[in-house]
């Protein structure tokens, strides 16, 4: 454990503005205000010259210490655009800045508590968040500069040397894609942040939350404890994670972090299997066996030679050996015992189902664990408020670790690991794809004023007492949620489909068969669909329907190329010269410090920024949210804002930079679509737009049909979408599509490439437009601009997967719906 003259250097360390001296009047106040909260800072000759060491190894130990370097003391600049970033002037003098931390750190019990206190306050200081860090190299703030000190100084205190350390945490993608439902996906990704994040605090606690350069932990809701639950819950981690730390204590943090991520685990999976055994259930012998297989843990380290300090050749170097050691140490299952021959799991299919075939008097063990749970609590419901009704479906088999995922939230979140507590385990449930697709319905009906109380409540009254099934509660936080509102509000999506209300499928749907419910039980679906219908045309005009579309978007959006921008090697990376004239030509030498910049625009983007345009703005929901990329679900009126709002987002000043490009993929599909596929069409997606250049967006809409259009362009659609014209498609005329599709397939095979063009155009606007080419913009604007750009013999096929897009697009529109959403956070 770091003793309390190491917590009172690092603080010292830390704290310390730029140009003072240990013995000067700032530095003695600082001691003072230290000494009054417990920690007593007393420095000799030789830590100011490992202090002023650190410093200059944070940002500038490459350009060599004979070059003093002192000009281009301009504002702050973005650390991969170079844009300047406006300062903000602060009020706050020296005097009231150590008061402030005072009064933060005063309340800690011991001195570890005390430098997390102070540290938090300190990076969360706006103005100094826009001080440049290096009077040179002002491309990091003064708040990176000082962290980074502080950790190489705590690293080299009683004469030990700092280490760089990467840790790797996985399965990832096996883990969170063996998923049906929506719930299982995301608390597959949440804990897989929340088991990176143990590593990571075992780290914190020890040696201070400063040594930890990626994630940066001053913006993360976990670590600051300042935030609701809901936010804590969001998986906004990577399943990564690199520290600096003290070689002599390397391998006891390594341990003690993987220790950490190992124990979290055993715990989850040790309260599920007990919380299945209050429902009568014992796994079979391979519970244990398989969730000790599971975890995979990737450790690689470098040594940071003080007199040589290159930074950059060390975390190349350190990445590299992940890799290699990844790909040699790839976890396979150990082979189950040949006399235990179960199926497989029905969600992941690689592991073993872990219940005995048959219980007493031979029935089937996962039945009677799925009508336990029936039976469970007040008409399904658990006395958290949580449904219970569903949590196994009929015909599911599962393995060790989909169990563990699959009631996580309820048996460890809501009571191990003290995160939750049994009230708030709605917190970590996720809306079923049909309430995403019906989000912009249901704010409709509640801008309306609409009466849904009658219909509400006799349709929780049927779903209760003849389907045992407890509405799962309001998910959506763009709808004020999540939480249980005793409103329309709480229903999942499919009842505001009149499909869902045939007895067939209202059975279905539930888990239940013909047999289990007797037909005249189901009667009141018929007049519960009259009271939907009249609901839906009270939102219209004249009697007429909203048309409620069964059809969502899967978004992900990945950074291109973000290793590279790490590493250095981009080739929009700035160069030294930038920054000063003496210098050579070359590409910005990576710094700890400028990596820690880039860390903390990344932990602000998926804490906060993301999640703001996603879930309030467009009625969706995040899966995960990282620095550098992001899977969402939302509704299909929302998702070309939402995407626009995004890549603008991540290309703000305050984000990456307007260098960054975004490559993305977009799977439109039917809510009936297993989830399995719309993950799949969307992550495909997003490699073919990688595939084809990047700064790409690929579209792939799956119907109900069976026929699939993919559309692929450099981010045309959100701008060519933000047209109302091109939504509710009156900007276009579809009706001679087919008939355009053969006459541009013939133009494009012309030998003259410039009559062809002329050509297609001309055929393009007559058909679409119904005017002649120099006729089309007046009316019409960016849309015939845009489409026009695509009619070279070329791009044909691109230009017309574009506009059945469109068509698709206008037949699942309606204005009625789309007045009710949100109005979106303007992006600056």
């Amino acid at each position: 454990m770091t003793n309390e003259k190491n917590w009172a250097d690092k603080a010292f360390a830390l704290l310390l503005p730029p140009g003072a001296h240990a013995g000067d009047e700032r530095g003695k106040q600082l001691a003072n205000m230290l000494g009054r909260v417990g920690l007593n800072v007393a420095w000799d000759e030789q830590q100011w010259h490992s202090y002023k060491r650190a410093r200059t190894d944070a940002s500038r130990a490459h350009t060599g210490e004979h070059q003093p370097l002192e000009g281009g003391s301009g504002p702050l600049v973005h650390p991969l655009s170079g844009e300047p970033i406006p300062s903000r002037v602060s009020n706050t003098s020296w005097a009231s800045h150590l008061k402030h931390l005072y009064e933060e750190a005063k309340t800690a019990n011991n001195p570890a508590d005390v430098y997390r206190l102070l540290w938090l306050t300190h990076m969360s200081d706006p103005s100094l968040a826009h001080t440049p860090g290096d009077a040179c190299f002002n491309d990091h703030s003064i708040l990176s500069h000082q962290s980074t000190t502080a950790a190489i100084f705590g690293a080299r205190s009683n004469g030990d040397k700092a280490v760089l350390l990467h840790f790797h945490v996985g399965p990832v993608q096996s883990f969170i894609a063996s998923a049906r439902r929506t719930t299982d996906l995301s608390l597959g990704s949440y804990l897989i942040a929340y088991l990176a994040y143990q590593a990571i605090l075992s780290i914190a606690h020890t040696i201070g939350p400063d040594a930890i350069v990626y994630p940066d932990l001053s913006s993360l809701p976990l670590y600051t404890q300042r935030t609701d639950s809901v936010k804590k819950l969001r998986a906004s981690l990577p399943n990564r994670f690199m520290a600096i730390v003290p070689h002599n204590r390397l391998k006891k943090l390594a341990q003690d972090a993987a220790e950490a991520v190992d124990e979290a685990w055993q715990c989850a999976a040790a309260s599920v299997k007990a919380g299945l055994a209050t429902k009568g259930f014992k796994p079979a012998s391979g519970f244990d066996q398989q969730i000790n297989n599971h975890l995979e843990m990737d450790i690689t380290f470098q040594p940071w030679d003080e007199h040589d300090a290159t930074y950059q050749s060390m975390f190349e170097r350190v990445r590299l050996d992940l890799t290699t050691q990844r790909r040699r140490l790839t976890h396979y299952p150990k082979p189950e015992h040949p006399d235990n021959r179960e199926t497989k799991c029905t969600q992941c299919g690689r592991r073993e189902q872990v219940a005995h075939k048959k219980v007493a008097h031979k029935k089937n063990a996962w039945e009677e664990l799925r009508k336990a749970f029936r039976k469970s609590g007040n008409n399904g419901q658990s006395d958290s408020g949580e449904t219970e009704s569903l949590h196994l479906r009929v015909g599911e088999e599962l393995c060790a670790v989909c169990l563990t995922k699959r009631f996580a939230h309820r048996w460890y979140f809501g009571t191990q690991s003290e995160l939750l507590g049994p009230t708030k385990q709605i917190l970590l449930r996720f809306p079923s794809v049909a309430s995403i697709a019906t989000a912009p319905l249901r704010r409709a009906l509640e801008q309306a004023g609409a009466d849904t109380q009658t219909w509400w409540k006799q349709l929780k009254f049927f779903q209760e007492k003849t389907l045992g099934f407890t509405p799962p509660g309001n998910l959506l936080p763009g709808l004020d949620g999540p939480k249980r509102t005793d409103s329309h509000l709480d229903l999942d999506g499919t009842w505001y489909y009149e499909t869902s209300y045939q007895p067939d499928t209202a059975l279905r749907d539930h888990d239940l068969s013909a047999n289990e419910r007797p037909l005249e039980a189901l009667a009141p679906l018929k007049d519960l669909q009259r009271q939907l219908q009249r609901l839906l045309q009270s939102l219209g005009e004249d009697k007429s329907k909203p048309h409620v579309t069964p059809y969502y978007a899967v978004l992900t959006i990945d950074v291109d190329r973000m290793g590279k921008w790490l590493d250095g090697t981009h080739p929009k990376t700035l160069t030294n010269s930038f920054f000063d004239k003496r210098l050579k030509n070359e590409r910005r030498v990576i710094t700890p410090a400028l990596h820690r910049e880039i860390s903390r625009r990344q932990s602000f983007l998926a804490s906060e920024p993301l999640y703001t345009i996603v879930e309030n703005d467009n009625l969706g929901r995040v899966i995960y949210s990282g620095g550098d990329d992001i899977l969402a679900f939302v509704p299909l009126a929302t998702v070309w804002r939402c995407l626009d709002a995004l890549c603008k987002r991540f290309r703000a000043l305050d984000g990456l930079g307007d260098k960054v490009t975004l490559s993305a993929g977009v799977a439109i599909t039917h809510w009936r679509t297993p989830l399995s596929r719309a993950l799949a069409l969307s992550r495909n997606a997003e490699s073919r737009a990688k595939e084809e250049g990047r700064d790409r967006l690929v579209v792939t809409v799956a119907r109900r049909s069976g026929a699939v259009t993919h559309y692929s362009g450099k981010w045309l659609l959100p701008k060519l979408l933000s047209n109302p014209q091109v939504r509710d498609g009156s900007a276009i005329r579809f009706n001679t599509l087919e008939s355009l599709e053969r006459e541009l397939r013939l133009l494009a095979g012309f030998d003259n490439e410039k009559e062809a063009r002329k050509a297609i155009e001309s055929r393009v606007a007559i058909h679409l437009f119904g005017r002649r080419v120099e006729l089309v913009e007046r009316p019409i604007g960016s849309l015939a601009s845009d489409l026009l750009e695509l009619c070279t013999p070329a791009t044909v096929e691109q230009l017309l997967a574009a506009v059945k897009l469109l068509r698709f697009l206008a037949r699942e529109h309606d204005p009625i719906l789309e007045q009710a959403l949100p109005t979106p956070t303007e992006v600056v």
